[in-house]
């Protein structure tokens, strides 16, 4: 920083172009380690604006996170769903055709063997 003009804030701020920095033009009325400064610039309001700041990101990161993880749980839940039912539905079938082979063919015999193998075509993914 700039050695602080009479009444001047000592902070330097970005010019208008966001390239290069000036004096604050705020009168100074705050004194820090020998420095004047504006309320804006004084060091420890700018510490307390910074870290109410960051004590909020810090709040919505982690509100975002538990949000993320609770849509991945949740999803996670449905896959097994959808999963499950596919299998209950593959056993109603299973189940279906096994009773369908088990009557009683022509010939007055079942084909437990012939089930047996179809049920396997079912289930095996």
């Amino acid at each position: 920083m700039k050695n602080p003009q009479k009444g001047k804030c000592s902070a330097d701020v970005h010019n208008d172009f966001g390239v290069g920095f000036h004096s604050c033009l705020r009168q100074g009325i705050i004194q820090r380690d020998g420095k004047l400064y504006c309320k804006t610039h004084d060091p420890v309001e700018v510490e307390k604006r910074d870290d109410a700041r960051n004590a909020k990101w810090k709040a919505e990161s982690e509100a975002s996170a538990f949000h993320q993880r609770r849509k991945l749980e949740l999803w996670q839940k449905g896959e097994k769903y959808d999963a499950l039912k596919t299998r209950m539905d593959n056993l109603e079938t299973v189940l279906q055709q096994l009773l369908s082979f088990c009557d009683k063919n022509s010939e007055g015999e079942t084909d437990f063997e012939r089930a047996i193998i179809e049920a396997r075509k079912i289930l095996k993914p």
